[in-house]
């Protein structure tokens, strides 16, 4: 099965049935450089599994404090209370950022150590 890398190592997969029906799809294990020579029924993979999902929810609910705070910073205009709610609420979307940054660099950098290790 041919694999076509484009820039930014991503590997997408090519068979003339895809090229054929516009069904090509890109390999995001490989792009992201994860899960390789590791089994999907792997207590490894559950484990890397529940942090990246952890981090991604975090990440999210961070994104979506960051537009609530956005605009009751806005709209803070008509009251006072509501700029400080903004303020507040926009200082631990910061934090959950932080976090979502600092659990990803080290959910990584435990990867690398491991994959050296192996």
């Amino acid at each position: 099965m041919p694999y076509i890398h484009a820039q930014d190592n991503a590997w997408i997969n090519l068979t003339n049935d895809c090229l054929q029906n516009g069904s090509c799809s890109l390999n995001i294990y490989e792009t992201l450089n994860i899960r390789q020579d590791v089994t999907q029924n792997d207590a490894q993979t559950l484990v890397q599994d529940i942090f990246l999902a952890s981090t991604f929810f975090i990440g999210t609910l961070a994104a979506i404090g960051f537009l609530v705070s956005g605009m009751m910073m806005i709209f803070g205009g008509a009251s006072e209370s509501m700029y400080e709610q903004g303020k507040k609420w926009f200082k631990y979307s910061i934090i959950g950022i932080l976090l979502v940054v600092f659990s990803y660099s080290l959910i990584r950098l435990v990867e690398y150590i491991a994959q050296g290790r192996t």
